[in-house]
């Protein structure tokens, strides 16, 4: 059987309307796809959002809003390097589950987090079997 490749999932909305979703997942036998939740004038609302990579790489992933966002759990998993994380309200708060990049042979990615307002998460968690990727948590 071919290896299978997730392609990169973009969702964004220009005008002033939320984006409001339940799970978010890209996943494949090899890499997958990046992963991009955007609101320029909005909020965003989501369930959990996945990049899971089988065998090779996972991809990153990125959450942007100007207003508030609000997640699930937030995992890049890979059994090689995984992608980094990206979550920034501009001017609103960030509250999540769990965030956590895992690189079960490789590199983990960076967890980076940024809002004006207040941040709440669950557990943060970057964990590699070679090098582990940098948390910056800033309010």
């Amino acid at each position: 059987m071919a290896p299978t490749l997730a392609t990169q999932m973009i969702l964004m909305s220009k005008r002033e309307e939320d984006i409001n979703t339940e799970e978010i997942n890209s996943s494949g036998g090899e890499n997958t796809g990046d992963i991009e939740v955007s609101s320029d004038n909005g909020e965003v609302n989501t369930g959990n959002i996945e990049s899971l990579g089988d065998s090779e790489d996972s991809g990153n992933i990125d959450v942007n809003a100007e207003g508030d966002i609000s997640t699930g759990n937030i995992s890049s998993i890979s059994n090689n390097n995984s992608g980094y994380i990206s979550v920034n309200s501009q001017e609103g708060s960030v509250n999540t589950n769990n965030i956590e990049t895992i690189a079960k042979a490789g590199n983990s990615g960076d967890i980076n987090i940024v809002a004006i307002d207040y941040i709440s998460t669950g557990n943060i968690s970057s964990i590699g079997n070679n090098n582990t990727g940098d948390i910056s948590v800033n309010s």
